[in-house]
């Protein structure tokens, strides 16, 4: 039987969940793809029909602009790449013959002002008197900003993570992801 393509999505997405236990896919990874699911579905309801054929470039746009006014550029690129993972695990299982979504792209972000202190600024931030949680507060974000280290990532350094190399006192540290279970 061909699955429809709304089918094969909740096909797909069930057959990731058996690969939990083998640890092959992260329960993250099937919440991501549900939560995309939901948000296609919602993009079907008044807007377009889904099906295997209707994936192209009419389909792309309007899914653009309907992800667009909810989405940043990463969050709509991940929309895309989990669309074209589904199409093309159907193309492989010959449930269609549709192309065209290889050619989707996630949006470009255009170029945005970022703020940020020049080291002159940091210097001055560092020779500010202060005490108690401000002067606390003012020293984590000043490593933070001359290391790049993460918030979680700094809320689990100790006495260990200070080590001496070469006579030069050094953070020592393994950067962590959040994994949530």
């Amino acid at each position: 039987k061909v699955l429809s393509l709304k089918e094969f999505i909740l096909d797909f997405i069930e057959s990731k969940k058996d690969l939990i236990g083998d640890e092959q896919v992260a329960v993250d990874t099937i919440k991501a793809y549900e939560n995309w699911n939901k948000v296609l579905l919602e993009f079907e309801k008044n807007r377009f029909t889904l099906s295997y054929e209707s994936i192209n470039s009419t389909f792309y746009k309007k899914y653009i602009t309907f992800l667009k006014s909810r989405y940043v550029v990463n969050t709509i690129g991940k929309h895309i790449k989990h669309l074209k993972t589904v199409m093309t695990a159907s193309l492989v299982l010959g449930y269609h013959s549709n192309l065209k979504y290889k050619a989707f792209k996630k949006p470009v972000d255009k170029k945005k002002d970022v703020p940020y202190l020049n080291k002159q600024q940091l210097q001055d931030l560092a020779d500010m008197e202060l005490t108690g949680k401000d002067a606390s507060a003012r020293d984590y974000f000043l490593l933070m900003s001359y290391t790049g280290m993460r918030k979680t990532d700094m809320s689990h350094l100790t006495n260990e993570n200070i080590i001496v190399y070469k006579g030069v006192r050094m953070i020592s540290f393994h950067e962590s992801k959040v994994k949530t279970d």
